[in-house]
């Protein structure tokens, strides 16, 4: 009987289904935070949140690409996150000016 198993990605990388075999996956993604503003004041405000997706597929041998989005620097949007381009989100908006 098969296990259940939790796997987390923190870079980007690759989830491989070995031949012979099918799995039923949940994929979770969280788009990246948009980073803060770019002026020159003291009080610069914040970046919006990233988004999220999830959907329960059933996935046959092979590999499957993971992008884990990364967060926006002053002025940069976040990054968007996504399984085998098939469950995407979005990385939140970066805020403007002071």
């Amino acid at each position: 009987m098969a296990q259940p198993v939790s796997q987390t990605f923190t870079n980007s990388g690759t989830y491989v289904v070995p031949t012979g075999y099918t799995v039923s996956v949940k994929i979770e993604a969280w788009g990246a935070g948009g980073g803060g503003g770019t002026g020159s004041s003291g009080a610069k405000g914040g970046g919006a949140g990233g988004a999220y997706a999830s959907s329960t597929v059933t996935l046959s041998p092979g590999s499957y690409a993971i992008t884990v989005g990364l967060g926006g620097t002053p002025g940069v949007d976040g990054g968007r996150s996504s399984f085998a381009n098939t469950v995407v989100a979005l990385g939140g908006g970066a805020a403007t000016g002071d």
